[in-house]
């Protein structure tokens, strides 16, 4: 199975709208797509008009996957949010996301610190601790953190490949066989 992650283009709103429509779980915490079409449109227009640097997982024309990286008011910062339609979750692809995500994050946006929220329930959480999140020292169980480690390991990184969130978008990964998930 190949897909391709990539910076979204405004081309792949409607796209990426039908993903939300079929995504699941919806609206039950904070950080989950909403649940009705017209609030899931109006969702994904303010992320366009905000200029969040915004990333996708397309597979046979489909998107079936979103990162952001939302701005925060100190320039080095920003709150990550990911989502991986649940069709496609347990093949390597959240993960490929993800660093690709911290990727840009570390050597474009130049962040020292990422932010997400988080419940205890997100079978994605083993993934974000593995990538190096952890939770916030203020005690706020939902909120995890990461300090992006720059500048020091940016001098060994080469081109667009980084020594700690690997290659850059766009890229074609081969999704390796799906993962056995607890239940």
């Amino acid at each position: 199975m190949r897909a391709l992650l990539r910076t979204f283009d405004e081309s792949d709103s409607e796209s990426l709208f039908e993903m939300y429509c079929q995504f699941e779980p919806k609206g039950e915490f904070q950080g989950l797509p909403p649940c009705t079409a017209p609030q899931i449109k109006k969702w994904l227009t303010q992320f366009c008009e905000l200029g969040f640097s915004q990333f996708v997982v397309e597979m046979g024309g489909r998107i079936v996957g979103h990162s952001m990286l939302c701005p925060s008011q100190q320039k080095t910062e920003a709150e990550l949010a990911m989502f991986l339609h649940q069709d496609h979750r347990g093949y390597g692809l959240g993960k490929k996301l993800l660093l690709g995500t911290l990727n840009f994050g570390c050597k474009r946006l130049e962040l020292q610190h990422v932010w997400l929220f988080v419940t205890g329930s997100n079978p994605a959480l083993c993934l974000f601790e593995e990538v190096g999140f952890r939770p916030r020292s203020n005690g706020d169980p939902l909120a995890w953190e990461i300090e992006m480690e720059r500048p020091s390991h940016c001098g060994k990184c080469k081109g667009d490949k980084c020594i700690v969130f690997g290659e850059g978008f766009p890229r074609i990964v081969v999704a390796h066989a799906r993962c056995a998930t607890k239940r």
